[in-house]
């Protein structure tokens, strides 16, 4: 329950800085807005394709093992995951022109290719916090997570209040260094708390639990299925439109999303207390979660789905 309200309110706190966030892009310009697109689409790429299996490979199998297990499997994890993207980075190096189609006009092709080279800064983030949410340190782990987006808004709007013409001009280079940064900072102090709460004591060696490859494969392709159904759009808009038809797409499908975003964050800690139940053997409290759970989504998603439909206007304004 603690690990639940932590979800529920720090969400709440931070989805205006979210929605903040477009719209002081929208207000600099399409182009600007459209780059925050794009940056969604690296983030979906990092997600899907480059942190094999996903999230949930942590969130599963941390609850199941002992402590001094799970530096090893993070450990092992973590090496599987660079390997796995060897492929993409020789790729990116060989054909960088191909970049063109997953980032368009946003920044130059420089720092489109630095940007696949520094994939591995998001990847530890997405492991670090994913694994504090596996052992149920929530509140930590909810707090670092929520602090990308309040942290990129202040950034954005500091710049913007010092130098509007100038964050215009080079809004896609303060997009992206500020998201890469947070995320820098936000893996490292992660990192450091799996330290305290003695997720990482021993030395690691080479370990993986029974059934890690089928259950992390499987759930890998399904990712990708979820990548070409809710970013592929996203890509076709920015390689026939441009970067500014992007912007005003980004703009309708912010608003449009405000509702599965905000059921998503309620859900955010169902999967790592659903594991930790069933880790021990305990049906009745896994079954009792996800009541709690259903009954907390449905009066949101209806209040907030009312409430868009009143306000669409002012809020598309």
């Amino acid at each position: 329950s603690s690990g639940m309200r932590w979800t529920l309110w720090l969400s709440l706190l931070a989805l205006p800085f979210s929605y903040g966030t477009n719209i002081l892009l929208a207000r600099i310009g399409p182009e600007a807005l459209g780059t925050f697109g794009v940056l969604n689409v690296y983030i979906s790429i990092v997600f899907v394709f480059f942190f094999l299996g996903g999230c949930a490979v942590p969130i599963k199998f941390l609850p199941e093992m002992d402590a001094n297990r799970r530096s090893s499997f993070l450990a092992s994890y973590g090496l599987i995951i660079l390997v796995s993207l060897v492929p993409w980075l020789a790729v990116a190096t060989w054909r960088p022109h191909l970049l063109h189609f997953l980032f368009g006009d946003s920044g130059t092709p420089s720092l489109q290719l630095r940007l696949i080279y520094l994939s591995p800064v998001c990847l530890a983030y997405l492991l670090t916090i994913t694994s504090l949410k596996g052992v149920l340190e929530m509140k930590w782990a909810q707090i670092l997570d929520r602090s990308i987006n309040v942290g990129q808004m202040m950034v954005l709007l500091a710049v913007f209040l010092l130098n509007p013409a100038w964050l215009k001009q080079r809004a896609a280079d303060v997009v992206w260094l500020s998201y890469i940064s947070l995320t820098f900072f936000v893996a490292l102090i992660a990192f450091y708390r799996l330290i305290a709460v003695g997720s990482l004591a021993g030395s690691p060696r080479f370990w993986l639990p029974p059934r890690f490859w089928a259950y992390t494969l499987v759930l890998h392709a399904s990712s990708v299925l979820g990548f070409l159904s809710s970013r592929l759009d996203y890509i076709l808009i920015l390689n026939t439109g441009g970067l500014a038809v992007l912007g005003q797409y980004v703009a309708i499908t912010s608003i449009a999303g405000l509702v599965p975003r905000v059921s998503g964050f309620v859900v955010d800690s169902l999967l790592p207390s659903l594991t930790n139940c069933l880790a021990a053997r305990d049906l009745r409290a896994a079954s009792c979660v996800a009541d709690t759970y259903l009954r907390l989504m449905f009066p949101a998603v209806l209040g907030l789905s009312l409430s868009v439909l009143v306000f669409v206007r002012p809020v598309l304004a």
